[in-house]
């Protein structure tokens, strides 16, 4: 056995290269814990397969959104995992696919952008990342239902021969129809966004009594409009889903009353 003399500065050098190389290891798996631990927590759906249609990243968004678990997903193929998935048409065109809608199967909406992955200028799979939009498509549809029934309030209401005005839980006008502008001489501009007491010519506003009281007003005679219009109204207050949301009036013109009165008067003799 031969025993060779190490120049002290040839030792030196190998311990740093030793050491050197812990920390370089030791640094690499920071990043990669790091790595996976961003991968895991966000919010974003991904999805990653290799060339070879293997998955190689399914995250915890992943899993949750499509009810399928990393164990089923990592490693398999993805046709077999998820036959929906168009990541194997990037695989073909190697082309990006930007802001793409998909339904995946357990009927979740989505919104995804799938790219092809380079390495070193060699293909070397393809990534899909998504966000869940289907309580967003759920309210949308909400909202338009409401606009649509909306509008088909506002369609009766506009239609009704029956003179109507509208306000908020605050007394400002917020509807009148047809029937009411041709009764009081108002327009929509003249009430609406204006206070209750916009419309009186003589008299205390019924709106404001049944906003306080909270009670029904039946046949109070008042005068209405520019033209002092005698009339007889009736107003109910509007409780929503267990608020206060404002007060609905019905105005009858009183020379119609005493005209119909007056008939029937006649018609008794």
């Amino acid at each position: 056995m031969q025993t060779a003399v190490v120049p002290a500065h040839v030792c030196q050098l190998l311990y740093q290269l030793l050491v050197g190389k812990d920390e370089w290891i030791a640094e690499l798996s920071h990043q990669e814990r790091l790595h996976h631990t961003v991968l895991q927590s966000t919010h974003d759906g991904m999805i990653a397969i290799d060339e070879n249609e293997k998955v190689l990243l399914f995250n915890q968004a992943a899993a949750r959104m499509t009810d399928i678990s990393q164990e089923e997903a990592i490693g398999n193929l993805i046709h077999s995992v998820m036959p929906e998935s168009k990541l194997l048409r990037i695989l073909q065109t190697r082309v990006m696919e930007g802001n793409q809608q998909q339904t995946f199967a357990n009927g979740r909406q989505i919104v995804t952008t799938r790219v092809p992955l380079w390495i070193n200028a060699n293909f070397a799979g393809a990534l899909a990342v998504f966000q869940d939009v289907t309580d967003m498509v759920d309210m949308a549809t909400k909202v338009t239902d409401l606009e649509s029934v909306q509008q088909l309030l506002q369609a009766i209401i506009h239609s009704s021969d029956e003179a109507i005005s509208v306000v908020n839980e605050k007394g400002q006008g917020l509807m009148v129809n047809p029937a009411y502008s041709r009764l009081t001489g108002l327009n929509e501009q003249d009430v609406i966004g204006k206070p209750a007491t916009a419309d009186i010519y003589e008299g205390e506003s019924m709106h404001m009594r049944a906003l306080h009281t909270r009670m029904p007003i039946r046949g109070t005679q008042m005068k209405v409009g520019p033209h002092k219009k005698d009339v007889i109204v009736n107003v109910a207050p509007l409780l929503v889903n267990g608020e206060w949301k404002g007060s609905v009036g019905v105005l009858h013109d009183v020379s119609e009353i005493r005209a119909l009165t007056n008939e029937l008067e006649q018609a008794k003799q």
